[in-house]
């Protein structure tokens, strides 16, 4: 039959095993806070565990020049929050707006898109959905544009006044 095992005992185990699988120095004494040894960790003090490097990929894609609608378009938190969820990376808008022809001081940085994800391939699905939200946004605009445009003629022979 099997032993009777309490549920601190079996964190205990539990955490041993883990810290046993990750490589830590770490050991646990005592099975319990009954058990004389205090359930506690050894008095060494806490090593940080070693992660692997991790590498961050970033771009970024600068919108200062897009007309004000589709910077507000891409910019959104709609938008901003549907970039996150399709490519899994972050995106942060940095940088202030200079009107055309005046260009930021040393310390500044015209308006931006900073994208920074794990790996190469989340950035790159991230700067297209960007790339294709300030497109479509263009074109959306363009032809709003085109049919305000077009002179408003009558269809048929007469007009009610």
């Amino acid at each position: 039959a099997m032993p009777a095992v309490s549920g601190v005992a079996r964190a205990a185990q539990v955490a041993a095993q883990i810290s046993k699988d990750r490589g830590l120095a770490q050991s646990l004494t005592g099975a319990s806070a009954g058990a004389g040894g205090g359930g506690a960790l050894d008095d060494k003090p806490d090593e940080e565990p070693k992660k692997e490097e991790q590498v961050n990929y970033e771009d970024e894609i600068e919108i200062n020049d897009m007309p004000q609608q589709v910077r507000w378009k891409v910019t959104s938190r709609d938008a901003m929050d549907s970039i996150t969820e399709y490519s899994e990376c972050a995106v942060t808008v940095r940088g202030v707006h200079f009107p055309q022809g005046k260009e930021p001081k040393e310390d500044e940085r015209k308006l931006h898109l900073y994208v920074e994800g794990h790996n190469e391939r989340a950035v790159m699905i991230a700067k297209m959905e960007i790339k294709r939200i300030i497109k479509e946004e263009i074109r959306r605009q363009a032809s709003t544009l085109a049919y305000q445009r077009q002179p408003q003629q009558a269809t048929g022979r007469y007009s009610v006044l």
